[in-house]
């Protein structure tokens, strides 16, 4: 992780507890998604837990991150918290898992060949774009 962060200019700070709960946090990534904020709401999240070492599983954590990001913390939790978001998470999960998915970040390229960590992308592309017999 070290030489990752390294070679991508990324801060790392070990967090002082791990792992942290992130399932508020992933709830929200889904609506983020769906609105198009789910890359700047992510790298957030992940600079708060592994580069200032702050509890991701904190709602007020959570919230200040949405502030930052000039959305209304207490609208996005709400419907985050909601019964239909929880079961899309959920839908999702068990999609990953029925995948083979087993960890993040996972590249799963067509023909379903499956390609877990960051270390593995290149090949994941590179084997995309090979000719298979």
């Amino acid at each position: 992780m070290e030489r990752l962060c390294v070679d991508d200019g990324l801060p790392l700070t070990w967090p002082s507890r791990y792992p942290r709960t992130s399932l508020l946090g992933a709830r929200i990534a889904l609506l983020a998604e769906d609105e198009g904020w789910a890359a700047p709401f992510t790298k957030a999240v992940f600079h708060a837990s592994f580069a200032e070492d702050r509890d991701i599983g904190d709602q007020a954590v959570i919230a200040a991150i949405l502030g930052t990001l000039g959305r209304a913390p207490a609208d996005v939790i709400a419907r985050a918290t909601t019964p239909e978001t929880k079961a899309r998470l959920v839908a999702q999960v068990d999609a990953a898992i029925a995948a083979g998915i087993f960890g993040a970040p996972s590249f799963i390229i067509p023909g379903g060949e499956l390609f877990w960590g960051n270390d593995r992308l290149e090949q994941a592309i590179a084997w995309t774009a090979a000719p298979r017999r």
